[in-house]
């Protein structure tokens, strides 16, 4: 199976337009309640300080002005909703609140009220724990009632199952429970991090997966919390519960709409055609893993079943990865010194390397403003990227890159490995300076503190391969340019460290020149993998020659 050039630049394009809107359009303010430092007999915790930390970056990383408070008292409790409330009057119609609280709380099981306990509350008796903690329902009607323009989200990441009261009196506590479900109003989200009525963990998993969540571009917030619903299911076994009723749309991360001129189709119709023809159960897992919702997703299932009802296990190709149980997994990279690898060869060890070459396509985000009003941005997505080819296969075997996007000036570093690589803690690379790059080449020892080494964080496997990126530094790039070459390591199915020798003559000259025409780019390469085919024709020609004689 051949690859074509378009899919590793289309996987780079796509990976870059994740955008941030640059203007929200609304004003945001949130109110982060952390609280830990509770008494001994009321039970301490160790992670509402920490909760609202994670929750507080990703809020102002989406254009939130946030306020802390942390270990508060009842009056606290009150000074800070009412600063809240006087905060998002001011805020003007369509704010957006978001109100947060961690620590301890627990359902008053004799009127079924819902209350958020503060951390002055010292005695266990059931009267004092009523009396001085805030009920949930004081929150959300004074949200509607004095700020009811607004759009208002109260998260309650509360009734820990380290609250330890147990004492019976005329208004029971006789076990601690969670919280009851309470009338929603309209224009405002309530969610808790666990069932009605149930318990939730200490371990900070709601928080840490609702703030991953809130960054997501694009996403609806309703269905934003029904995913953090779902990740905390699969995590810990909490059922998130989420009460609505009418309520706006609402993108926390922004609205982009992007366009790239290459990305017409959706990915999985758009790769299909490069594995509809294959054999390899590898790579038809792999597609299906990446696109198991589509249809397309369908049609590899069904074709790895015939496949297997046609043929023994052992007849088709196939590559699979340990079990995390077995009792010899595949050894981490260390983080240094990276030894000399084995490098992986083409069975025509001189063949093809393309040049280091520089390609630019153009790009536009597009992104709806609450009027419905859309603005479109237009900017160019630039590759100086090299890629090695399997002399007699067509294969892409290694790809290197520096993203540079218009606008931005920060670049991405960007490798791509064949399909099959383990890609656990991630792939790694090492530059090479002129001495120690023609040793590795000659399988000689080398000077391992000489290497460079680089740090590179998946990204997303395809039919193509499997890539991994980092951040360009001046530095990093400084680099590319002083030294003879690089290899990248990933490591394969069997466990073995493999590594990939990509040249760095010519990245500078490419690097800094200016882009080479896309479609004769495109036609010397067609050009070069007719080659390839022509060469795997000749060969099959000789065996067939052979095996009669």
């Amino acid at each position: 199976m051949r690859i074509n050039a378009s899919l590793w630049l289309s996987a780079i394009l796509l990976a870059a337009c994740v955008w941030p809107s640059s203007s929200f359009g609304q004003q945001r303010v949130a109110l982060l309640i952390g609280n830990e430092g509770y008494t001994e007999e009321i039970g301490r915790l160790k992670n509402p300080h920490n909760d609202v930390e994670l929750i507080g970056s990703a809020l102002k990383s989406v254009g939130f002005e946030v306020i802390f408070v942390r270990d508060a008292g009842l009056a606290a409790l009150h000074q800070a909703l009412n600063a809240y409330l006087r905060r998002i009057r001011g805020a003007g119609r369509d704010a957006i609140g978001f109100f947060y609280y961690s620590g301890h709380g627990a359902q008053d099981a004799t009127t079924g009220t819902n209350y958020l306990i503060p951390t002055d509350v010292t005695a266990a008796a059931d009267e004092e724990l009523w009396d001085r903690s805030l009920p949930l329902t004081e929150i959300t009607h004074k949200l509607k009632a004095e700020a009811g323009n607004a759009t208002h989200f109260v998260v309650i990441d509360a009734c820990r199952n380290g609250l330890r009261l147990r004492k019976a009196g005329s208004r029971a506590l006789l076990q601690p429970k969670g919280f009851v479900p309470i009338s929603q109003e309209s224009g405002m989200l309530i969610a808790y991090a666990t069932a009605e009525g149930e318990l939730a963990s200490d371990v900070g998993d709601y928080a840490k997966i609702l703030a991953e969540e809130l960054v997501r571009p694009g996403v609806e917030a309703v269905n934003m919390f029904r995913r953090v619903q779902v990740r905390v299911r699969a995590a810990i076994g909490q059922e998130p519960w989420l009460g609505f009723n009418v309520l706006p749309e609402v993108h926390f991360a922004g609205l982009p709409t992007p366009t790239v001129s290459v990305l017409q189709l959706s990915e999985a119709e758009r790769t299909w055609p490069l594995v509809e023809e294959t054999n390899n159960e590898s790579i038809l897992e792999a597609y299906n893993k990446q696109f198991r919702d589509t249809v397309y997703g369908a049609m590899a299932r069904a074709k790895l079943e015939e496949l297997r009802r046609q043929h023994p296990a052992s007849d088709i190709p196939r590559q699979s990865e340990p079990s995390q149980s077995s009792a010899t997994p595949p050894p981490a990279l260390k983080a240094t010194p990276i030894p000399a690898p084995h490098l992986a060869a083409t069975r025509d060890p001189s063949g093809p390397t393309s040049a280091w070459v520089k390609l630019c396509e153009p790009a536009t985000t597009s992104t709806r403003e609450n009027d419905g009003r859309e603005t479109k941005k237009t900017f160019d997505i630039c590759l100086t990227h090299h890629e090695r080819l399997d002399g007699n296969t067509g294969m892409v075997l290694v790809s290197a890159a520096v993203r540079q996007i218009q606008g931005q000036e920060k670049q991405a570093f960007m490798v791509m490995v064949p399909l099959g690589m383990l890609l656990q803690p991630g792939m790694r690379a090492a530059i090479y300076p002129k001495d120690a790059w023609e040793k590795v080449q000659r399988n000689e020892k080398i000077d391992e503190a000489k290497l460079k080494t680089i740090t590179l964080a998946y990204t997303l496997c395809h039919p193509a391969g499997c890539t991994a990126e980092t951040e360009a530094t001046p530095g990093l790039i400084a680099d590319l340019k002083a030294n003879s070459g690089l290899v990248v390591l990933a490591v394969n199915a069997s466990g073995q460290a493999v590594g990939f020798p990509v040249p760095l003559s010519g990245f500078e000259e490419a690097y800094k020149g200016k882009p080479i025409d896309s479609k004769e780019y495109a036609k010397a390469r067609q050009a070069l993998l007719q080659q390839i085919t022509a060469h795997q024709k000749e060969l099959a020609a000789a065996q067939q020659k052979n095996a009669k004689q």
